[in-house]
């Protein structure tokens, strides 16, 4: 429906399936191992192949309609998108490649693979593509290869290119007002995305019951109809009916051979909080006093041996605990050896603590036990270091981000200075990025999607499409720009990158979109955020962007302080033909 023929539709799918195998191929030349993460490559690739191959055919077929020439039309198509398609590849190469910063590999790994699969894009639909197109469309004129349509896209007159003025007219009317409308939203959208979720568990990745799925899904025939998972079921039936806990440990430094240090690891557990059970009014351990009162309890001598280092009598010896360790380490099925330091100056406490409590509020219950101790307390445990572990992907998952929107955002300010003469084009060009990612984040609140180090990296490609889509507006306003008025370029530039747009956008989400009926929860909100920030990209790009460029030359062009520049330069006013 994008290409209307057959023949630009092929050249379009080649295209795809050769950046996909030339991605691929770099995988395998620089031993590479696929993990789960690059699954999100394909798609990315995908997409963005999609959108420069319509945007190619669409802007040479609007210099097709104005009689050129073949090659006069493809040249003036390259000339132009050639320019775009490097902004778009060096800005999601910064994006990708922040993620180097990431503290797990495979997330540093997906970095990579996508620059690099970004640059293959690059260059088989900036070279490849027109050069593909050019050779048909001349074997077109000598041989009868069937044409359906060439009509590009967005044209004049067009219901499509009708709809997509809509921003233009905006812009030309009320553009401040209606982008302090815009500042107004996205800063309500801004503060309720902060309270977006972080939590991040195996439970994610779990497909749902049988039972729970919908009626449609089971009456699909083979092979598209969903499998019964019995370990889902089983698992869930075994979290429901036979309630489990999991473990916390403490690692206490201090002399255990001082008469108090007993006591004092003793009164740790006292009132412990929520998620720790409880054994009356201490936490339920295993610890070197829980050993001596088992080893007690079994053995008169050793009874004996405590009682009489024993003078408050509460079952915990506080005197000559170098002769209790002896014994008890001369006797290994004590137990004494998983609890105590062969120097003894260590010990280790073992608290059960709730299993249907999340690792965020396990860690963060053993970290208050640590703190309020006099003792050298660390919490650690399987628990306790997942979710650091998690913490400390997300912090540098965040950290690429910010450097994904300042490295891109620099990196358009100089393009735009170095091409077009105007840095200050960059500037603008960021406004529907920051949009997109806004309304991204704030719709995972809203869908109660959580934000952590899988969906984090799904982010980095909200802001490569979101460029993306950004970048074709702006650059093709900025060539229109040199020999209209602002009001024409505007439209000349929505309407003609419009309509590639809207049919980069149209299949895109329709591809993406289907990964929301995925059994897998994970891969089923990729595809719900991807899809969001075509949809939004393709929004800020039509209806903000238009605006947001008027206010630009108003600044820049037509201020008191621009005439005022260009005076003390030399330079005459703005002017442009209508």
């Amino acid at each position: 429906m994008a290409y209307r023929d057959l023949v630009d539709l092929i050249l379009g799918t080649v295209a795809i399936v050769m950046t996909l195998l030339w991605t691929f191929g770099f995988l395998g030349l620089a031993d590479i191992a696929f993990n789960p993460l690059l699954v999100a490559v394909p798609p990315l690739l995908i997409a963005v192949g999609i959108d420069f191959g319509i945007h190619a055919v669409n802007r040479y077929r609007e210099e097709r309609e104005r009689d050129q020439p073949v090659g006069t039309s493809m040249r003036v198509t390259t000339e132009q998108l050639l320019v775009a398609f490097f902004i778009v590849m060096g800005t999601t190469v910064i994006g990708f490649l922040s993620n180097l910063t990431s503290a797990l590999e495979p997330i540093a790994d997906f970095g990579v693979v996508a620059a690099v699969g970004i640059c293959f894009t690059f260059l088989i639909f900036g070279i490849f593509l027109p050069a593909a197109k050019v050779k048909t469309d001349r074997l077109r004129a000598r041989y009868p290869i069937p044409t359906m349509s060439e009509r590009p896209l967005g044209s004049e007159g067009s219901l499509l290119g009708r709809v997509l003025s809509g921003g233009v007219v905006v812009a030309r009317r009320a553009p401040v007002l209606f982008m302090l409308v815009i500042l107004v939203g996205s800063g309500a959208a801004g503060v309720y995305a902060t309270g977006v979720g972080t939590g991040f568990s195996q439970d994610d990745f779990l497909p749902p019951e049988y039972e729970e799925l919908p009626q449609w899904q089971k009456d699909l025939p083979d092979p598209f109809s969903p499998p019964e998972y019995s370990y889902v079921e089983k698992t869930n039936y075994i979290d429901e009916e036979f309630p489990t806990s999991s473990q916390v440990l403490l690692f206490v430094e201090t002399r255990m051979g001082r008469d108090s240090s007993l006591d004092r690891v003793r009164r740790i557990g006292r009132d412990p909080p929520p998620t720790f059970e409880r054994d009356g009014r201490y936490a339920e351990s295993q610890s070197v006093v829980t050993v001596i009162e088992s080893q007690a309890a079994r053995d008169p001598e050793f009874r004996d041996l405590v009682a009489r280092n024993d003078p408050d009598a509460d079952g915990i010896p506080e005197q000559n605990l170098g002769e209790v360790y002896d014994y008890l380490e001369e006797r290994p099925e004590s137990g004494v050896g998983g609890v105590l330091a062969d120097d003894r100056r260590s010990t280790l406490v073992t608290y059960t603590v709730d299993g249907d409590a999340t690792n965020r509020e396990v860690t963060a219950d053993a970290e208050a036990v640590a703190a309020e101790t006099s003792l050298q307390a660390s919490p650690t445990g399987n628990t306790v270091i997942f979710e650091e572990a998690s913490e400390l992907i997300l912090d540098t998952v965040i950290t690429s981000l910010i450097i994904t929107l300042v490295g891109a955002s620099a990196f358009l300010v100089l393009v735009y200075g170095v091409f077009e003469g105007r840095p200050s084009l960059g500037v603008a060009n960021v406004v529907p990025i920051a949009l997109t990612v806004t309304f991204v984040v704030a719709s995972m609140r809203y869908l109660g999607i959580d934000f952590n180090a899988i969906n984090g990296v799904i982010l980095s490609l909200t802001i490569g499409l979101g460029i993306d889509y950004s970048v074709h507006v702006t650059h093709r306003f900025a060539d229109e720009f040199e020999r209209a008025g602002i009001e024409t370029a505007l439209d000349r530039a929505v309407r003609g990158t419009g309509g590639a747009l809207t049919g980069s956008m149209l299949t895109t989400i329709s591809g993406m979109g289907m990964l929301v009926f995925a059994l897998n929860p994970a891969i089923g909100a990729f595809g719900v955020l991807t899809a969001l920030s075509v949809v939004y990209a393709y929004v800020a790009s039509i209806l903000v962007l238009p605006s947001t460029l008027v206010i630009w030359d108003r600044v820049v062009n037509r201020s008191r302080p621009a005439r005022w520049v260009r005076a003390r330069r030399g330079e005459g006013p703005v002017t442009r033909q209508p």
